[in-house]
């Protein structure tokens, strides 16, 4: 899996934030041992490192 080429990292954050599902910032829901649950990312230098990942 990549991002598509040209995506800006820094952009992407900025809309999980403004999903519906955000809660006060990025909040993703995740299938996890109890079930689907909101599971909120505070720190955005991780985020960035998992897209850089991605590239």
């Amino acid at each position: 899996m990549h991002l598509p080429p040209g995506s800006d990292p820094d952009q992407l954050i900025a809309l999980f934030a403004r999903d519906k599902k955000a809660i006060g910032g990025t909040t993703f829901v995740l299938d996890g041992p109890r079930g689907v649950e909101p599971v909120k990312v505070t720190d955005r230098a991780l985020l960035l490192d998992a897209l850089e990942a991605l590239r």
